[in-house]
């Protein structure tokens, strides 16, 4: 079996509504694909938050692992800002090709503001992955994202079409704990059915 890297564990939580969450990341080392024309910014319509895409290094991923930081360079960091938001949020990302299509997967980085939170509190919030499918068109002047969605697998489950390890929160969302491998089959299985996904969400290059 492919040796997995491991989870990341930091001092923040995701939290996107019916998006698909899961424990590990959704590729392996192996796996990561890197474009440059995701780089720059982008923005969905006028009043829409600026996704803002920079190429990972070694100080932008200090807070994670050895293991992750040495990819660092293949990764991007992503800063969502919506209006005058004085807290932007950040995430980890990296791009990874499964069948024809590729996938980007968001971890959070740890809040500048929540770094002041005492450790017994931070400690008690777990980071989870969520993913995207990514598709850049019009010589990298457009993107598209479908993220994968919570109720399509919640479905599956219910139907007993499909077996995959999860755990339900009190909040009554999904999260799969599920490790790399399945994940990578789950959405080589259903990533072509458009009911796997929301909308899709075309934003325009602000670079």
């Amino acid at each position: 079996m492919k040796k997995l890297l491991p989870a990341l564990c930091l001092t923040a939580i995701v939290l996107l509504s019916g998006c698909l969450s899961a424990f590990n990341p959704l590729f392996t080392e192996k796996d990561i694909v890197y474009d440059a024309r995701l780089l720059g910014s982008w923005k969905k319509g006028a009043d829409g938050p600026v996704y803002s895409f920079e190429q990972g290094n070694a100080q932008s991923f200090a807070e994670l692992p050895t293991g992750i930081r040495d990819l660092a360079s293949r990764g991007y960091l992503l800063t969502i800002k919506e209006g005058a938001d004085d807290y932007p949020s950040r995430f980890f990302v990296f791009m990874s090709r499964i069948g024809k299509h590729l996938y980007l997967d968001y971890f959070p980085s740890e809040a500048q503001h929540g770094k002041s939170y005492a450790a017994f509190y931070t400690r008690n919030y777990i980071p989870l992955h969520s993913f995207f499918r990514v598709q850049l068109a019009n010589n990298g002047e457009s993107m598209t994202i479908m993220r994968l969605k919570e109720s399509f697998l919640e479905d599956l489950v219910r139907n007993k079409q499909i077996r995959i390890r999860r755990e339900t929160r009190m909040d009554g969302t999904t999260v799969i704990t599920a490790p790399t491998e399945d994940l990578r089959q789950y959405v080589r299985k259903y990533g072509e059915l458009d009911a796997a996904y929301d909308d899709r969400e075309t934003y325009t290059s602000i670079k």
